[in-house]
């Protein structure tokens, strides 16, 4: 399994001096370099919603996993999808990606996954935090409410 991601780098916007002293140390420990973060960002609706059964089941799930890779940041997971904004190791940051792949396959098969690598340490955010939402963005339009996604979504 390979998620879609949607991959960049943080290195070509940094001066010549760091990007000539990150080609020296790149064969070091990622973990070990002050430029080993990784940013991911998505979101992914769901259609039909989740019932309430899956939705508490994904929202456990999601905190337990993003715990245990060690990632940062915030988490939105309502009844109609999650929106994401994480940091981590690289490595973490990917396999979150295929574990939520693997845990509703149907439903993540088409989400973007955008990754920003090689940032530096003080852009980890401090810690993490998984909101139990009604709308992933709040609109008022919450379940049947909502206009249904197949038909108004765009291209």
């Amino acid at each position: 399994f390979h998620p879609k991601l949607v991959q960049s780098s943080a290195i070509e916007f940094y001066d010549e001096q760091i990007k000539q002293k990150k080609s020296e140390k790149e064969e070091q420990v990622r973990a070990q370099d002050k430029f080993a973060l990784t940013l991911l960002l998505f979101y992914q609706y769901i259609e039909p919603i989740w019932d309430e059964k899956t939705y508490n089941f994904m929202l456990t799930r999601l905190q337990k996993v993003g715990q245990d890779l060690q990632l940062t940041g915030r988490m939105r997971v309502a009844r109609e999808g999650v929106n994401c904004t994480l940091t981590g190791s690289h490595e973490s940051i990917v396999e979150y990606c295929r574990t939520l792949k693997r845990l509703r396959p149907t439903e993540f098969s088409e989400t973007e996954f955008k990754l920003t690598s090689d940032l530096p340490q003080a852009q980890k955010f401090p810690n993490l935090k998984v909101f139990k939402v009604v709308e992933l963005v709040h609109y008022d339009l919450e379940g049947s409410k909502a206009p249904p996604i197949a038909k108004f979504s765009g291209t």
